[in-house]
């Protein structure tokens, strides 16, 4: 059994875990830490291992931090004998206690406990993470699963362990990749990334090649994975939403370059302040307003077939001239 002892240690003696699951320690809050100490003092001691040179921290480095920013010099702490394992454990405990690791600060400490070689099998280590672990074997293979995947793809912190835990559960590497990549920039939730993985692990080869290629949304796929759509239609749908998604890109780029907001300030940025330029600006003004509608040349009715978009088309020019009138009634009061 452990030998527990309490002292009243110096700051500088006492040196940080290396294996210390926590690697973010803001510095807010350990000001305000250092505030309460210094008011208060400590409620709950260090934990830290007697070493040759002096001693390393079990538990509490959060609380030892603090202690240096308040210039105390030295803490409460129990000093207690134990093993490298024990170490790593009580630390991750008091961390996973509080809730507040970040995820991969998780993983990589379960990780590394996992890898010391000191428990049987995944069910003993869950058992030592104690209460809060609820189905013990299935937390740690969920938690090792998730750091493997997050190394592996270069997984930023931002998904979560239960995100990549699903991913982990995807056979085919192509479909993991595209999951991921779908993940990360779209910022997918748990909900909506099962529904993807669900659409595309159905799709036929085909369809799920041109999600993978981008040529169609996976919105769009959706409904012909649902329906059961025959392997050879999947070409020429794919080919027909191509299309409207190529004419929705169109209306889409148009309504960036026809913004209003943007087109007004253009012009209000150009400016008439020299009498000499007036006429000049006027008709540069006039040519902004002619390359607006230019921009709809190549963009047709007769090419948009879809009658949603061909709304929108409609709408947007509607907007251009009413846009093109009020700034024509400007520039004649600027004339006069």
């Amino acid at each position: 059994m452990a030998r527990l002892e309490l002292q009243y240690i110096p700051v500088n003696r006492i040196r940080p875990n290396p294996h210390q699951p926590r690697e973010d320690f803001p510095k807010e809050a350990l000001e305000e830490l250092a505030s309460s100490i210094k008011e208060h003092g400590l409620v709950q001691p260090i934990v830290v291992r007697r070493e040759k040179d002096g001693y390393m921290i079990v538990a509490g480095e959060r609380r030892w931090r603090a202690y240096q920013l308040a210039k105390i010099d030295k803490v409460p702490a129990v000093v207690k004998d134990v093993d490298e394992k024990e170490v790593l454990l009580e630390s991750l405990l008091e961390n996973i206690n509080r809730e507040n690791l970040k995820w991969s600060e998780q993983e990589n400490a379960i990780w590394d406990l996992w890898e010391s070689g000191a428990f049987r099998d995944y069910e003993e280590l869950g058992r030592k993470l104690g209460k809060k672990v609820k189905d013990q074997a299935g937390f740690v293979e969920r938690q090792i699963a998730a750091k493997q995947i997050r190394e592996k793809y270069k997984v930023p912190e931002s998904v979560s362990t239960q995100i990549l835990t699903e991913v982990a559960r995807i056979p085919d590497e192509q479909t993991r990749r595209l999951v991921i990549q779908r993940v990360v920039s779209e910022k997918l939730g748990v909900h909506d990334m099962r529904d993807f993985i669900q659409t595309i692990s159905k799709a036929p080869e085909s369809l799920k090649k041109a999600v993978i290629e981008k040529r169609i949304d996976i919105e769009d796929a959706r409904p012909l994975v649902e329906h059961g759509i025959p392997e050879e239609m999947v070409d020429e749908t794919v080919q027909e939403l191509e299309t409207r998604k190529k004419e929705f890109d169109e209306i889409r780029q148009i309504e960036r370059e026809t913004d209003l907001e943007v087109v007004s300030g253009r012009l209000k940025a150009k400016g008439i302040t020299r009498e000499r330029d007036r006429d000049e600006r006027i008709f540069r003004q006039f040519d902004e307003i002619a390359g607006i509608v230019k921009l709809w040349r190549p963009f047709h009715l007769d090419r948009i077939k879809t009658d949603r978009y061909r709304n929108l088309a409609v709408k947007r020019i509607e907007e251009i001239a009413e846009a093109a009138s009020d700034l024509a009634a400007t520039l004649r009061k600027l004339k006069k």
